[in-house]
């Protein structure tokens, strides 16, 4: 099995293992608030107004921002986010190995140019002088 395949393998294995544990938390999670009489006074006009006046604009964007982002990680849309995040590392494994193939095969080119034109010694290019033809 040669590197590219086994480069895919891993990353199919990766997508697959992942896909089905985010699947798995989907089904069996449940998408009811832990406690709806907080998230009620989380999203009403006084907390936000008292927010506001204590902390400025930016307190309540934080505010909003830090709902949103704890809210990725319960219920089912932990299944999502894990979902996504196995997307990525799949993707991100396929291209950096990929690159890193690239790099590879470029530098064992170069090594086996210089080492044709002998140890220690640089690839030489033949320079053309003004007016000569180019298949000279």
């Amino acid at each position: 099995m040669d590197r590219r395949t086994r480069l895919r393998l891993g990353a199919l294995v990766i997508l697959a293992l992942g896909l089905a544990s985010a699947l798995g938390i989907y089904l069996a999670a449940d998408d009811a608030p832990a406690s709806a009489a907080l998230a009620e006074m989380r999203g009403s006009k006084p907390y936000v107004r008292q927010l506001e006046r204590f902390g400025g604009k930016a307190s309540v964007l934080f505010d909003q921002f830090n709902r949103w982002f704890a809210g990725l990680w319960e219920g089912r849309q932990l299944g999502i986010t894990v979902a996504w995040i196995t997307s990525v590392l799949a993707g991100g494994h396929l291209h950096r190995r990929t690159a890193f193939l690239r790099i590879l095969v470029q530098r064992t080119a170069m090594q086996s140019t210089s080492m044709s034109n002998g140890p220690g010694k640089a690839p030489t290019q033949r320079k053309m002088r003004t007016g000569e033809p180019a298949g000279k």
